[in-house]
C-alpha cells in the first residue's frame, strides 16, 4: 500500500479521527528504510524540520557532512551540520535533536497492527493485554480487566478487544502523565508563568502567585495556532507546486521551441549549401 491509516483519538480534535500518511513519509529519506521507535533509527527533526533517522544523521556528520569550510551564514563549521536535504545548518549535536513524536505514533501504529511491537498488559506489566479501556487509554490482560470492571469509577467504561485496538491501527495508548513531585497527581494545569505543566498541589508553594490555567484549554489553543499554521504551509505547498508546474511547463515549450529552431537552422543551412554547390 501507498499510504498508512492510523486512528487517533482526541476529545478537542472531534472524536476520532484517521490520519492518512504517504509511506514514505515514515522511511528515511536518505537510506529509504523505514523508521523504528527505538534507536539509533528514530526519526529526528532538524532546525529545517526535514526528518531524518539518527543513524543517517550520525554517519552523515562522520563522514564530513558538516557546514562547508568557513561555515555558512556566519556559522562556523565546527558548530554545527547541514541538513544532507536542503544544506540548512544545524547547531544542535546528533544526539541532542527532538525526535518527530507525531511520525512515532504513525510509526508505533504500524508496528502494532504488523505484529513487530509486543503488547503488554499496562498494569500488571507482566500478561498480554486482551482489552483496551477507551476511557483510560489503558490496555489490560483478563485478571487486570476483572479488577478495572470492579471498580465503581470504571465499571461502566468502553473495552475495545486487542484484535479490533491491532486492526484498527492505533498507537500504543500513552497513560496520563502525573507529576514526578506529587505522586499520584495529574498534570491538570498549566503554568503561564513556567511554561511547565503542573499539578494542583504545585499552585501552593512552588508557583504559589503564578498564572496557570488548566492543561487542556493550553493545549485547546495550541491545537488551533498548529492547525492554522499548517493551513497556512499548505497554502504555500499548493503555491510551489503551482509554480513548479508552471516553470516545468515553460522548460517543455522552450525544449520544443530549441528543436523547432534547430531544424529551421539545419533546413537554411541545407538550402545555403544547396545553392553554393549551383553556382559552382
Amino acid at each position: 500500500q501507498a499510504t498508512v491509516h492510523v486512528h487517533v483519538n482526541g476529545k478537542d480534535a472531534g472524536g476520532e479521527q484517521t490520519i492518512i500518511v504517504p509511506r514514505e513519509a515514515i522511511s528515511c529519506p536518505m537510506c529509504l528504510e523505514p523508521f523504528e521507535t527505538a534507536e539509533p533509527r528514530t526519526p529526528c527533526v532538524l532546525h529545517c524540520y526535514h526528518t531524518i533517522c539518527r543513524e543517517c544523521l550520525a554517519g552523515w556528520v562522520e563522514k564530513g557532512g558538516g557546514v562547508p569550510e568557513g561555515g555558512a551564514e556566519g556559522v562556523e563549521a565546527a558548530s554545527g551540520f547541514s541538513c544532507p536535504m536542503c544544506r540548512t545548518v544545524c547547531t544542535d549535536p546528533v544526539e541532542a535533536l527532538p525526535v518527530n513524536f507525531a511520525l512515532m505514533t504513525v510509526i508505533e501504529a504500524e508496528c502494532v497492527s504488523t505484529g513487530k511491537t509486543k503488547l503488554v498488559c499496562q498494569r500488571c506489566e507482566e500478561d498480554d493485554p486482551t482489552y483496551h479501556c477507551l476511557e483510560c487509554s489503558l490496555l489490560m490482560c483478563d485478571a487486570c480487566t476483572k479488577d478495572h470492571r470492579r471498580i465503581k469509577l470504571s465499571k461502566h467504561h468502553t473495552l475495545q478487544p486487542i484484535e479490533e485496538f491491532k486492526q484498527r491501527k492505533q498507537a500504543i495508548p500513552k497513560q496520563k502523565r502525573t507529576c514526578t513531585k506529587h505522586k499520584d497527581q495529574g498534570l491538570d494545569l498549566y503554568c503561564l508563568t513556567c511554561l511547565t505543566p503542573i499539578c494542583f498541589h504545585g499552585t501552593f508553594k512552588d508557583h504559589k502567585g503564578h498564572e496557570y490555567e488548566l492543561l487542556s484549554d493550553v493545549a485547546g489553543i495550541h491545537q488551533v495556532e498548529l492547525r492554522n499554521e499548517a493551513d497556512k504551509v499548505s497554502e504555500i505547498q499548493t503555491t510551489l507546486e503551482e509554480s513548479i508546474s508552471k516553470i516545468k511547463q515553460e522548460e517543455d515549450a522552450l525544449a520544443a521551441e530549441a528543436i523547432e529552431q534547430k531544424s529551421v537552422i539545419v533546413t537554411h543551412f541545407e538550402e545555403l549549401c544547396v545553392g553554393l554547390r549551383g553556382r559552382e
